[in-house]
């Protein structure tokens, strides 16, 4: 790796495959993520199979149902928040970035995401508030497949073994 400049471009590596982004689905090597409206994944599919050495025909699911950010007011009320135009800022083929800001009568929360070729992806989500009001929980609720929990889980459990 000694004076080495992979890595350091926007070039996709060998093996791998460009990011392909058709409306609101990204496709990469092996992966399909889908999201909605407010930005956050609403589907994440893996066509590898379960030693991650190669791809199958029919992909599994990852998720349950979309991602979704809450806030919920003292009272036990959720903040319905409404999703804006979400923009695509970048699209080259080692990412696609993107952004959208869901709003409520409380709260703006701005978010960016990104996806690269790799399998890499980040979120930011900005949370600010346009007025006072006392708030009991702010959670991202991440609804990972049980089956495919479980998996991991006893995958770690292995290893210690």
């Amino acid at each position: 790796w000694l004076n080495s400049t992979v890595g350091i471009d926007d070039e996709v590596t060998k093996g791998y495959a460009p990011v392909i982004v058709d409306k609101n689905r990204i496709t990469i090597l092996g992966r399909t993520l889908t999201f909605a409206r407010d930005g956050l994944p609403a589907s994440i599919i893996s066509y590898f199979n379960s030693s991650n050495q190669s791809m199958v025909e029919k992909g599994e699911s990852i998720v349950r149902h979309p991602f979704r950010f809450i806030i919920e007011k003292e009272n036990g009320e959720q903040i319905k928040l409404v999703p804006g135009e979400l923009t695509f800022t970048e699209k080259t083929n080692s990412r696609v970035v993107w952004n959208v800001t869901n709003t409520a009568d409380e709260f703006d929360i701005v978010l960016t995401g990104q996806m690269e070729f790799d399998g890499f992806v980040d979120y930011s989500l900005k949370l600010t508030a346009k007025s006072s009001v006392k708030v009991k929980d702010i959670r991202l609720e991440i609804p990972v497949a049980e089956e495919k929990a479980a998996e991991e889980i006893e995958e770690e459990f292995k290893e210690k073994e």
